[in-house]
């Protein structure tokens, strides 16, 4: 697992699961970009059973390391 700007990730559980839906079309193996809690349910009209919604597909990713 990888973080950016020094957030801290937290891995799931073993045997926990994460339900993102992804209405992109993200591809088996895409790095993507979502976002968990109420913002989640926000393109449903009511509840949704999802945990998380992809809001993004990564293409490039671009690193300078401090020095």
């Amino acid at each position: 697992m990888h973080s950016f700007a020094g957030a801290a990730g937290v891995p799931l559980a073993p045997g926990s699961s994460l339900v993102v839906f992804d209405q992109l079309g993200a591809a088996d193996g895409s790095i993507v970009g979502f976002t968990e809690g109420a913002e989640a349910s926000q393109p449903f009209d009511g509840p949704a059973p999802v945990d998380a919604y992809v809001a993004c597909i990564v293409t490039q990713i671009n690193y300078d390391p401090p020095r």
